[in-house]
């Protein structure tokens, strides 16, 4: 809890609008269980939460498994979960849970599967930038995402994916690339 108070006290502010916590280092567990770690931070928020210091909790990189955990413990419901979500790890799971629950889903780590040749095919089909094809995939599953871009052109482009809608079944061709391929470490337990 001293980490978020000091937050705030860096940020000279009363309130934070939402805290995500991330899974616990196997380096910074001292003998607990991994879950045990993880929900004792958690419950440090929910204690944050309930002084209006924080308005919402999220979770990074939480698998299945540690979303069920927490989920069965938690008394304040996170509102997001940022994970990794791409056509080469379509996690319906963690979208099914999510929903389920009413977290809100947000995806990262997207772009590495742009020059898939399905990809790439749908790009010319739709006449669209590959991404712009992989970021409508993701929405079109409900989940959010902050694609990262350095140049206004890749902004606009990124922003321009309102304007159509992927078929049913160029979304399960798409769905179909999933090679449980993770792009970026994940904890141990995931």
């Amino acid at each position: 809890m001293s980490c978020a108070e000091r937050t705030l006290n860096n940020l000279q502010t009363d309130y934070i609008d939402i805290m995500l916590i991330y899974w616990p280092s196997p380096r910074f567990l001292q003998g607990m269980r991994a879950e045990e770690a993880m929900f004792e931070c958690y419950s440090a928020l929910e204690s944050l939460y309930y002084q209006g210091k924080i308005r919402d909790i999220g979770v990074y990189r939480f698998g299945p498994r540690e979303m069920n955990y927490l989920l069965e413990q938690c008394k304040v419901l996170p509102a997001m979960l940022q994970a990794e979500f791409h056509p080469y790890l379509y996690r319906r799971d963690l979208v099914d849970i999510c929903r389920r629950n009413h977290i809100r889903m947000q995806a990262f780590c997207f772009i590495k599967c742009v020059n898939d040749p399905a990809i790439l095919h749908l790009s010319k089909q739709y006449n669209k930038a590959p991404s712009q094809i992989v970021l409508r995939w993701i929405i079109q599953h409900g989940v959010g995402v902050l694609p990262k871009s350095k140049t206004p052109s890749h902004i606009q482009e990124n922003a321009n994916i309102f304007d159509f809608s992927l078929s049913p079944s160029d979304m399960d061709m798409i769905n179909a690339l999933n090679r449980d391929t993770q792009f970026t470490p994940h904890p141990p337990s995931q």
